[in-house]
């Protein structure tokens, strides 16, 4: 019986193969292979139209989310803490990473898997985990019961992690040969990717933030699996799945103080299209023929390394995924301080009379140093102006500042953390002269601080306190 449908299979293979060959011919007889569609991605759209719809990745043709949206996400990142199989925050657990979608999807996102292996400065607590499948679409994902779900837990499983360990989603689907007329086909994309979103909210408790992109270019298609402008318009799904969510949509809703919880926070991930051989404005990304594969619709090894570029510096630079995906710079730990802050009148003590000042806190240098800039001004003191440098002193990154003043004075400080929002700088016990120690801490939202001067052999000595507020 296993040899006669054995032979069988083999049979209808070899009768399938040349017809298949015969429609794509005919496919690309009849829709010609382009380097370019004439088309605006998104980004560059902005607030101009596509067929009735405006561009823009986010509402308003914009390519940035709302505040209060963006803010929610990054609301929700920080919660994002290594948890353990039982789903648990665990010292020793993980921080799951986890890619749905197709077979574009499972391609690229190995090859996001490679460079993410190779890369410095990652989280060592995250666990990255391929859970997108060949041929498994967006109506497939769609479906609780579908099997694609079953491979994801084995997939999961297999990297020594459970599905309450996920934390974070990559989610990139399309669907196969679409043909209605733009909105139709787009719209039946959106209805499939919340679906989704839903089943992911049920499979995976712990889950708070998914990242959505749309598909690269397609118009060099050789079969009607999903060509251009198919494949454009499928960023069209994504940007009105998001939209719903920031407009209040209840079958989008993640947060539960406005109901019942359907979905994890979404924003936009990278958006990966591009207008073939025409360099977009953000970045002069193109998709040359040879980054697609013999089918014109799955990226070759080259393409698969540009989505895989795109998604590192994504997860690399956004605020909303940056506290979780990166491993924890010392410099992080001075987040609260971060902005202007004003001295309240009648919270300060000094031995220089009544006084008013302000200073600063700021990531600079790509986020290599925090720079400090200063100023008061007393009754009984001429004005005090000062800059101090914060950076990672090498080879083992310890926190170190330098400060300068008005008065001249130079001091080389130590970083400590006595607990959290709480920062101690104490200068360099081999300098000559008194020792100097300053301290920052949060309390109920203001920012209290202390100034010590110590003599050469003594303890250190409030010289001045105050508080501040932020602006």
């Amino acid at each position: 019986m296993q040899t006669t449908m054995l032979r069988r299979w083999v049979l209808f293979l070899a009768l399938a193969t040349p017809l298949c060959a015969q429609q794509d011919a005919a496919y690309v007889e009849a829709h010609p292979p382009r380097e370019s569609t004439g088309l605006a991605p998104l980004p560059d759209l902005g607030t101009s139209l596509y067929l009735g719809e405006q561009g823009g990745l986010y509402p308003g043709g914009r390519n940035t989310p709302p505040d209060a949206h963006r803010n929610a996400g990054l609301m929700l990142a920080g919660r994002i803490v290594p948890l353990d199989a039982e789903g648990k925050p665990a010292e020793t657990g993980r921080i799951v990473l986890l890619s749905i979608g197709m077979s574009n999807t499972t391609q690229e996102f190995t090859a996001f898997q490679q460079l993410a292996a190779r890369e410095t400065g990652l989280n060592p607590k995250l666990a990255i985990v391929d859970g997108a499948q060949g041929g498994q679409t967006a109506r497939i994902t769609a479906n609780p019961k579908a099997n694609f779900w079953n491979v994801v837990e084995q997939r999961l499983s297999a990297a020594g992690v459970t599905g309450r360990q996920v934390e974070v989603v990559w989610l990139k689907q399309a669907n196969a040969q679409p043909s209605a007329a733009f909105p139709a086909e787009a719209r039946r994309l959106e209805a499939d990717i919340v679906a989704t979103l839903h089943n992911l909210h049920d499979r995976f408790p712990n889950l708070k933030n998914a990242y959505l992109s749309s598909r690269i270019y397609g118009g060099y298609a050789a079969t009607p699996l999903n060509p251009e402008p198919h494949a454009f318009e499928t960023a069209f799904a994504v940007k009105w799945a998001i939209s719903d969510q920031i407009a209040g949509s209840a079958e989008l809703n993640y947060d539960a103080a406005k109901g019942a919880v359907r979905s994890p926070w979404i924003a936009w991930g990278p958006y990966l299209w591009a207008d073939g051989t025409k360099g977009r404005k953000q970045d002069g990304l193109v998709y040359l023929r040879e980054d697609l594969g013999s089918d014109g619709t799955h990226p070759s090894d080259s393409g698969r390394r540009k989505v895989a570029l795109q998604l590192l510096e994504f997860l690399k630079t956004d605020v909303t995924s940056k506290p979780w995906f990166l491993a924890a710079s010392p410099l992080q730990k001075l987040e609260f301080l971060l902005g202007k802050w004003t001295g309240i009148a009648g919270e300060n003590d000094t031995p220089l009379g009544a006084g008013q000042g302000e200073f600063t806190y700021e990531l600079q240098l790509n986020q290599k140093i925090v720079v400090r800039h200063n100023y008061a001004e007393y009754t009984t003191a001429p004005r005090h102006d000062d800059l101090m440098v914060i950076y990672l002193d090498p080879p083992d990154d310890s926190p170190r500042a330098i400060y300068f003043d008005s008065e001249g004075h130079i001091i080389r400080y130590y970083l400590t953390f006595p607990s959290a929002d709480h920062v101690v700088f104490e200068s360099d016990g081999t300098q000559p002269g008194p020792r100097y120690r300053l301290s920052h801490w949060l309390d109920r939202g203001s920012l209290k601080g202390k100034f010590e001067v110590a003599p050469p052999g003594g303890e250190y000595k409030a010289y001045m306190t105050w508080t501040s507020k932020k602006n």
